[in-house]
Formats: structure tokens, sequence, C-alpha cells
């Protein structure tokens, strides 16, 4: 079973800085583990996750977008 970063959080808890926080590190995940491809299910889970917890659709997708934006600032191609 995989561990899931998120599952103690609580929704009380979320936040823009933790939603971006936690997606940055399965991206970082992703592009820098050899298995990191098998982190983008439980990418996704996070997301639906988010959404089932009634965070603003506005926080998920700035979120996503400050850290694409961020990695390819760095140079780095997203492996989304």
């Amino acid at each position: 079973m995989a561990y899931s970063f998120e599952k103690d959080i609580q929704p009380a808890v979320f936040s823009i800085t933790s939603v971006t926080a936690l997606y940055c590190i399965y991206e970082t995940g992703k592009t820098l583990l050899p298995s990191g491809y098998l982190l983008k299910d439980e990418q996704k889970k996070y997301v639906d996750k988010l959404k089932k917890e009634k965070i603003a659709s506005s926080v998920i997708q700035q979120s996503i977008a400050y850290v694409v934006q961020k990695i390819k600032t760095a140079g780095v191609k997203p492996a989304i």
C-alpha cells in the first residue's frame, strides 16, 4: 500500500500554501523518481479529494499553475 501524504490533513487546514506544497511534492516525485510515473494516479486522487472537500477550484487551479510555472522557470519539463 502506497503512503498517502494527505491522508491525515483535515479540511480546515487546507490553504493555498498547503495545497501548493503538497502538489509540488507530487510533481517533484513524478519528475525525479524512476518510479515517479506511479504518482500520477495519487496526484489525481489528491486533486479529487480537494474537490470533494469543497476546496475552491480557484485555489486548486492557482496552486497547479504556480507549481507548473516554477518548474518551467527552473527549466525542467513538467511531468504532468
